[in-house]
């Protein structure tokens, strides 16, 4: 822990000397304040390597950093400089003048690896969550004086390739995996035969709900041309479950027929529910008597103070619409039940890449 030097204080701080502060239990370290000022810096230069493929070049063999300035077609002088800060946050390590992959950087950062993050990275460098560029944040001053700013810069769509490839790598650390296992352990889920994965993207989800019941069979429906973007056809036949599976396009958010007579419908990751009525009248619609609704999704706190991913996000949000925020999980049950369902189980991951994780089941009240 680095620690502030006693001698260079004087004085008083709220009543009590800043020695006796710096003493305490707890003390003043500078380590928190240090890693959140460097953390732009550190995201800079992940996503540069990113852009070189460099990691991806190292699954190979460990290579120089000449032989990686020619094969990136980089200034060898900076590429030196940028390989070495690398090695000094632990994402490559340098033996013999060459420079190799740290197993954290072969498993997420190498493109050979199927729990590449690299569109993730790419997202959180480039993007505000479908919205904005990140350059957003550094108008938080702004908004704090005049409110909600409207989008001013061009750049990102919320339906393109990487963030659609972003919402993958986001699944496949674990989270579809999870989903699915909590799930798993339900009597209706075991003897569900049709379910609908609405807004799926990927597909991962509906892969995984389907790895854990035999009999089941899914729908994907999503925007047109959205499943393409997140490589749905392609994980399907990857896993197996093409014939399992079919895709249909359409827009949710609207009152329209999205299928019928489904034992189960999923969603994850919506962040408008307070203006969703018609997907939630459209779910209710297309559900058998009593067959379950299942959102996943992002939560905070009742008193809106953490987690800190979740409170980060929620300020995110300012950016998204005029009084747009993340709700707790009471808030979500409100907006639900009056549209036909009644809570039955709440399950909670922590520690996610989009804060609090809630998975919400509700069952169709007739």
């Amino acid at each position: 822990m680095l620690k502030l030097p006693l001698q260079i204080f004087s004085g008083k701080l709220r009543g009590d000397s800043i020695t006796n502060i710096l003493n305490s239990q707890s003390g003043i370290y500078l380590d928190t304040i240090l890693k959140i000022a460097d953390g732009y810096q550190d995201l800079q230069l992940m996503h540069a390597a990113l852009e070189c493929d460099i990691f991806t070049q190292l699954s190979d063999a460990p290579e120089t950093a000449k032989s990686i300035s020619e094969k990136s077609g980089t200034d060898l002088f900076i590429t030196e400089k940028l390989l070495n800060a690398l090695v000094s946050i632990d994402l490559l390590f340098k033996s013999d003048g060459k420079y190799h992959n740290t197993e954290l950087s072969e498993i997420y950062l190498s493109r050979r690896s199927p729990y590449y993050q690299g569109n993730y990275i790419k997202t959180q460098k480039l993007v505000s969550f479908g919205t904005n560029s990140y350059g957003d944040w550094d108008q938080i001053g702004e908004a704090l004086e005049k409110g909600y700013l409207p989008p001013s810069k061009e750049g990102f769509e919320l339906y393109d390739k990487i963030f659609s490839l972003s919402m993958k790598e986001m699944a496949i650390r674990g989270e579809a995996q999870g989903t699915a296992e909590v799930l798993s352990n339900y009597p209706w889920f075991k003897d569900a035969k049709r379910m609908i994965d609405v807004g799926g993207t990927h597909g991962l989800y509906s892969v995984a709900l389907l790895a854990k019941n035999p009999q089941l069979e899914a729908t994907l429906f999503d925007i047109p041309g959205v499943p393409e973007l997140g490589d749905a056809p392609e994980h399907f036949k990857q896993y197996n479950v093409s014939d399992r599976v079919q895709i249909r396009t359409g827009n949710f958010f609207m009152r329209t027929d999205i299928g019928s007579e489904y034992d189960m419908a999923f969603i994850s990751n919506v962040y408008f529910l307070g203006t969703a009525d018609a997907l939630l009248d459209n779910i209710f619609d297309s559900l058998n008597s009593g067959g379950r609704f299942v959102l996943k999704n992002s939560v905070i706190r009742k008193d809106r103070t953490g987690p800190l991913i979740s409170s980060l996000l929620d300020l995110d949000m300012c950016f998204w619409g005029e009084k747009c925020h993340l709700f707790s999980i009471d808030e979500c049950i409100d907006m639900i039940e009056p549209h036909g369902f009644k809570i039955e189980n709440v399950s909670m991951f922590e520690g996610c890449c989009l804060g609090s994780i809630a998975i919400l089941v509700f069952k169709k009240v007739d």
